[in-house]
């Protein structure tokens, strides 16, 4: 399965709409989402949103969604302000094994 890279500079509610349609649009394609948040100068709880609806999405799309590198300042500032674990947006697909 491919992985679709993204890494916003803004994850707010100003440019959710293009956020939003980025995750969508990987999804769409049975992707593997990986989002990088090292750049992310402003993110607000619009953004944790959508990505917290993306790792969902992934999830029951039965594909994966993981945060890579660091989390910036900005980033982490705010899933501290929304009470929010980060790592708890992963989501990894399970790999399945046939038994013989």
């Amino acid at each position: 399965m491919p992985t679709i890279s993204l890494e916003p500079e803004r994850a707010t509610l100003a440019t959710c709409e293009a956020l939003h349609a980025k995750v969508a649009d990987a999804l769409a394609q049975g992707a593997d989402l990986a989002v990088g948040l090292a750049k992310a100068a402003e993110v607000d709880v619009t953004g944790l949103q959508i990505l917290l609806a993306a790792s969902r999405a992934a999830d029951a799309a039965g594909s994966s969604f993981s945060l890579t590198g660091e989390i910036s300042a900005a980033a982490a500032t705010a899933f501290a302000r929304a009470g929010l674990d980060p790592s708890t947006l992963v989501r990894q697909r399970l790999a399945t094994e046939s038994l013989s």
